[in-house]
């Protein structure tokens, strides 16, 4: 195997089947500066991790859920790697390195005794959600969430994929509910705008109205072949006593079923490791399960 630096990501054909690590998304979120070491066979490409410098920090990855290893090479394998592109990145004049880990849905499970080998810290986890999608069914609910369910069916609320088309009416509705519980939206319409026309098959957006009336809205990406993830969330603070989004959630899960999809991840419920607990009891009342969401960190000497 061959270890490489890869500094123009134009045409890199990556190892993973992660969305964040094409390189056509890559482009579209701007990155300025940005750095990839990879561990390539003759034939293909085995394991990939990115980095975005910053200053004299390397951040693997800024603008996405996580970044970190990704591939199929085997855990020694992965060291090599790991190891060479702090050599790499210490010639650079990177003082230190920032891994946020994903969960196991889509990288490997019990990161922390790897990392950790390598003289890495745990900063802090996130509580990382998910709803395993072979498994859902409306019986998987808590009762209340099922109560709520059966009330808004009954008060008429129809849920809906809804065209691309809409995406500058869905995006204004989501900002107007972070702006209601004193947030900002984290993307701007036209990188989103651009974000969905790069990927027309992986974005989808989802509503939940009522006597045509907006009530909640979900924007989905697909990250993987067997994930997808909620992305943008948002519920009119008028409804949140009906809690619209149980049944866009419960309409999501359906839809993705459908598709033959394992995973529907719900992201995290914690903020800097600290749990968001009305956040995690709702996810968990759901039919989610739980897993931490790692950030390590190493201080390059």
């Amino acid at each position: 195997m061959k270890l490489k630096k890869y500094t123009d990501l134009t045409n890199l054909a990556t190892a993973a089947q992660v969305l964040f690590y094409d390189p056509e998304y890559l482009r579209v979120q701007h990155y300025k500066k940005l750095v990839g070491f990879g561990l390539e066979e003759p034939t293909e490409q085995k394991e990939l991790i990115l980095f975005n410098l910053i200053g004299n920090v390397a951040k693997s990855l800024q603008y996405s859920p996580f970044g970190s290893l990704a591939g199929d090479a085997s855990m020694q394998s992965k060291m090599k790697l790991l190891t060479y592109a702090q050599e790499e990145l210490s010639k650079l004049g990177i003082q230190k390195i920032s891994i946020t880990h994903p969960v196991a849905l889509y990288g490997f499970k019990d990161p922390a005794p790897f990392f950790h080998s390598l003289g890495y810290e745990t900063d802090y986890f996130d509580w990382n959600q998910h709803i395993n999608l072979s498994h859902y069914h409306t019986n998987v609910l808590h009762k209340m969430e099922r109560r709520r369910l059966d009330k808004g069916r009954v008060m008429g609320i129809e849920c809906s994929k809804v065209s691309s088309s809409a995406v500058s009416e869905i995006h204004r509705f989501l900002s107007n509910c972070r702006v209601q519980k004193g947030l900002q939206i984290n993307i701007e319409l036209k990188k989103l705008e651009n974000l969905m026309a790069a990927f027309p098959d992986k974005y989808a957006l989802f509503t939940a109205k009522l006597n045509g009336e907006l009530m909640a809205a979900c924007i989905t990406v697909q990250v993987s072949p067997s994930v997808a993830y909620y992305y943008l969330p948002g519920t009119d603070e008028k409804f949140q006593k009906v809690s619209p989004m149980v049944l866009l959630i419960d309409y999501i899960c359906q839809h993705y079923q459908e598709r033959g999809l394992q995973y529907l991840d719900l992201g995290v419920s914690s903020v800097d490791g600290h749990k968001q607990k009305g956040l995690f009891l709702f996810k968990e009342r759901m039919g989610a399960e739980a897993h931490h969401k790692y950030q390590f960190s190493k201080v390059l000497k």
